[in-house]
């Protein structure tokens, strides 16, 4: 075989963040048709499909062998809009419209290639747009949305989300900042994977692209996420999806991500947050919540790693190695020994109190992470001075002495109630 062609396919075989069904289908069957019915013969022309097909395969949150036809549409949508905003990209050759066109025709390919319908693909187009594709090219800590932002950030996305969508986006989008899971884990969750018997609730994650199955309490935005639940529409029904499709769709049809993407770049852009989105909408918050819990203290990376299924040896990515190194230097210039000068001894801007349910200090009303104005009797909510209000299954030690209090007052009343007698 042409050595390129080898080259790639051994990369396809040792990738870990591709399923064995498509790396089996992308060395056999793919590459076969491309050579029987495409009549590719050109090693450049094979290595460029498979190179595709590979990092479609990596980048996606979804394994192209389980692809069914009624998911063609919305599928495609996706990929579209990653090929224009070079998600697909390894080098600077893959920002021109060409090279984006053959990425188009090879996911064509892969659908073709399985025998589903191509029917249900929309006819797109791409431009050349390097200034804004190189956005996206690494990952720094300034990219990532810090607790502050995410506030913001949430709080748009419920003004200009329709009402009876509002909650849903919202659940899903604290989801992935508190614990994590890949966008497509999340749209992939049915309600037989949902307890919700403690006050903080319970989900069990399958996992995907390699990650490992694993069962997680929801701390930051549980308020939300149970009201949520309480409204769904088929709580029981082990078939219907968390975050079904509500717009033409019933709860057997689960959400397809575009329109949400597209509400997550409006809302983005309407808050003037400073996070990036470009390229990674829904990745940016697990990337996030991975920098938060460890530069705050809340988990270690091996803990942060089986919270997200990942393997616990596995190496730090660039941009936590340097939060850590950020941190740091905070440390040193708050002890006055920070020798460039350039820390301003306020702390690392991941620095925050997490989204956890905020309680008035007036009326006690507990309200959801991201409100500035308590629900319920409009008094002033200041995330940064208030206290957590994480809850769990068991009651904190004020409210066990305050039922205590109150059940010593209804003894008393009753001894004088029967001494009147």
């Amino acid at each position: 075989m042409p050595k390129k062609t080898t080259r790639i396919k051994d990369n396809i075989k040792n990738n870990e963040n591709i399923s064995q069904s498509d790396k089996n289908f992308l060395v056999n069957r793919f590459l076969k048709n491309l050579q029987r019915i495409a009549g590719i013969e050109s090693d450049s022309t094979l290595y460029s499909y498979l190179r595709y097909a590979e990092l479609i395969c990596e980048k996606e949150d979804f394994e192209v062998t389980e692809l069914t036809q009624t998911e063609i549409k919305a599928r495609s949508e996706q990929i579209a809009d990653g090929i224009q905003d070079s998600k697909y990209k390894r080098n600077d050759g893959d920002l021109v419209e060409r090279n984006k066109n053959k990425a188009w025709t090879t996911w064509k390919r892969l659908l073709d290639y399985q025998g589903l319908s191509t029917e249900d693909v929309p006819d797109v187009s791409f431009s050349t747009d390097k200034a804004e594709a190189d956005i996206q090219a690494g990952t720094t800590p300034q990219d990532l949305p810090t607790p502050k932002e995410i506030r913001r950030f949430l709080k748009t996305l419920e003004q200009i989300s329709e009402p009876q969508t509002a909650d849903r986006n919202l659940s899903l989008i604290l989801l992935l900042w508190s614990e994590g899971p890949r966008i497509g884990e999340a749209v992939d969750i049915q309600m037989d994977q949902v307890s919700t018997s403690g006050k903080v609730p319970r989900i069990r994650i399958e996992g995907n692209k390699g990650s490992e199955d694993r069962s997680i309490k929801v701390g930051q935005g549980y308020k939300t996420l149970n009201e949520y639940i309480s409204s769904h529409p088929a709580p029981k029904d082990s078939d219907a999806y968390l975050f079904h499709r509500k717009k033409n769709g019933s709860v057997y049809d689960k959400l397809a991500t575009p329109g949400l993407r597209r509400k997550v770049s409006m809302a983005h852009q309407k808050s003037s947050v400073d996070f990036k989105i470009y390229g990674e909408p829904f990745h940016i918050f697990r990337k996030g919540m991975t920098t938060f819990h460890i530069v705050n203290e809340l988990a270690t990376w091996e803990e942060v790693a089986k919270k997200q299924g990942k393997k616990v040896d596995g190496t730090k990515p660039t941009y936590l190695k340097m939060s850590i190194d950020d941190v740091n230097a905070s440390v040193l210039d708050s002890l006055g020994v920070e020798e460039d000068g350039n820390q301003d001894g306020s702390g690392h801007r991941m620095k925050g109190k997490p989204l956890t349910p905020m309680q008035c200090p007036s009326c006690q009303h507990l309200n959801r992470c991201y409100r500035n104005i308590c629900s319920k009797c409009n008094a002033s909510l200041n995330p940064e001075e208030l206290p957590d209000k994480l809850q769990t299954d068991e009651p904190s030690k004020q409210e066990a002495m305050q039922k205590v209090r109150e059940f010593g007052k209804e003894i008393e009343q009753l001894k004088k109630d029967i001494s009147d007698k």
